[in-house]
């Protein structure tokens, strides 16, 4: 039967995936501090995870972005530059580049991988950055935040979304 979706049970999991990747940083990088920490589900696939970034990693990414920008422009190869082109972010905004991406990953028990193998999981994006929302005091209570910090999730259009 599709759809099973236990709302209760993906809180938790949220919730208990947020305070786990928190008390492996703090063990593992003690004096990481966070520029952009994000929170991703993917509904077909039946996981969620766990990324942060600096702001020193990421200035160095979008340093050689902008290097492959005009090294394309260069070669007079418009469309690849156009791939690196300079935007006015001060961070990273695609998870999976993060300097510790994927850095904690949990699989779901609150729905089977048939229940949004053909369907997105409205419900469970807006209860992401409800959960989101309501442990941010917390996350920044926990962790060495920059001054810029942003803390994001994905939803059906996007990888990244800010809730700040």
């Amino acid at each position: 039967m599709k759809n099973k979706f236990n709302s209760n049970l993906y809180k938790k999991e949220i919730t208990n995936l947020i305070k786990l990747s928190i008390e492996k940083l703090k063990i593992e990088y003690p004096n990481y501090e966070v520029l952009t920490m994000s929170i991703t589900s993917d509904f077909s696939s039946g996981i969620s995870a766990v990324h942060f970034d600096s702001e020193n990693f990421s200035k160095k990414y979008l340093q050689k972005e902008e290097e492959k920008y005009k090294y394309y422009l260069e070669k007079n190869d418009i469309k690849r530059a156009e791939l690196y082109k300079p935007t006015d972010e001060i961070r990273i905004t695609n998870p999976a580049d993060f300097e510790l991406a994927f850095y904690i990953e949990i699989s779901h028990k609150s729905f089977s991988l048939e229940d949004f193998e053909d369907e997105e999981n409205y419900e469970g994006y807006a209860i992401l950055k409800e959960v989101l929302k309501e442990n941010y005091d917390y996350i920044i209570k926990e962790l060495k935040v920059n001054s810029n910090f942003e803390l994001t999730y994905n939803d059906e259009e996007d990888w990244y979304n800010s809730i700040n």
